[in-house]
């Protein structure tokens, strides 16, 4: 019977530890506030492609500083997970966010958004500019 739970344990174990090497998150820059961006390496791909069209997808992660968090007026926002649809229809580049989760600081979820955003352009030198041309990077064609 001990060993049935200890089989038990080191099986939940392993899950947990696949589970979280699900995710590549590599940082990618901060803001004046010191908020940190990140995106996940492996869950960049492509949604769509044609002639003069490009769709594809990736996750983003903000952790956010003290400073960030009183931008916010929420002393316990710790992150927010964002899935973003990129589309590049010719020379236009559009962003559109799919869904945010936001996360406290213990990591419980407290709030969620799981309405797609309009589609807006990708202005240069912008922190959108800079997801996208990541994003891209880790794009696999």
């Amino acid at each position: 019977m001990k060993k049935f739970f200890v089989s038990i344990i080191f099986l939940f174990g392993m899950i947990l530890t696949t589970t979280a090497s699900a995710a590549n998150w590599v940082s990618f820059g901060s803001d004046s506030f010191g908020n940190e961006y990140f995106i996940d390496t492996l869950s960049v791909h492509v949604e769509e492609q044609g002639f003069e069209l490009l769709i594809f997808n990736a996750d983003f992660k903000t952790v956010f500083s003290d400073e960030g968090r009183t931008v916010f007026s929420n002393d316990t926002l710790g992150e927010a997970i964002s899935v973003c649809s990129f589309k590049n229809k010719g020379r236009i580049k559009l962003i559109s966010t799919v869904s945010t989760k936001y996360f406290a600081l213990d990591g419980t979820v407290i709030a969620e958004d799981e309405e797609q955003s309009t589609w807006q352009a990708v202005k240069p030198n912008s922190l959108l500019q800079v997801m996208y041309d990541t994003a891209y990077e880790y794009l696999k064609l």
